[in-house]
């Protein structure tokens, strides 16, 4: 997206910058606080499978990816106008969980949002990968970073037209440089 520059003869690139240059070259859709100490419900735990999830922070997203009106060779009228459309439309929940046993400490739940408001439609992330993933697959990964855990979940709309691409989310501590 944007051009790589060059450091000046003075500098050098320290392993700040190395991370910072790795954590922004993707686009930044949104981010989130989540705070177990903020947590309003108590009670019964989340049920994903057979896995009671307690102390979960839920938050849901909506993912739209568009493609824009168009037209071809109209200055003053509308000839060869082509309507927009979207690619893909969808809600997706997750359900954010401690676990002690997973690097960093937490996990991750995903999935559509249910018309009946349960976790029928919820997987728990359970593979891990080393590196990031290329190919689209149906399967979410977990990464395990130093300073962060990264969730790599699929999207894709069969089409036509076809959509596919990963969805990244990083989690990290807020009150960590």
């Amino acid at each position: 997206m944007f051009p790589e520059r060059q450091l000046g003869a003075e500098l050098t690139e320290t392993p700040q910058i190395a991370l910072e240059k790795e954590r922004h070259r993707r686009v930044e859709l949104f981010s989130a606080f989540l705070d177990t100490l903020l947590r309003t419900l108590g009670g019964e735990p989340d049920k994903v499978g057979d896995k009671e999830l307690y102390g979960a922070l839920g938050f849901a997203l909506r993912l739209r990816v568009a493609v824009p009106d168009y037209e071809v060779a109209g200055h003053f009228w509308r000839r060869n106008h082509y309507e927009g459309s979207a690619l893909l439309d969808r809600d997706l929940v997750f359900l954010a969980f401690e676990d002690s046993g997973l690097p960093g400490g937490w996990g991750l739940a995903w999935g559509r949002n249910a018309a009946d408001a349960t976790n029928s439609q919820l997987e728990i992330i359970t593979e891990e990968t080393g590196a990031e993933p290329v190919a689209v697959t149906p399967s979410a990964y977990r990464r395990n970073l130093p300073d962060a855990v990264e969730f790599w979940i699929p999207v894709a709309e069969p089409g036509p037209p076809e959509f596919s691409a990963w969805l990244r989310l990083t989690a990290r501590r807020w009150n960590v440089p």
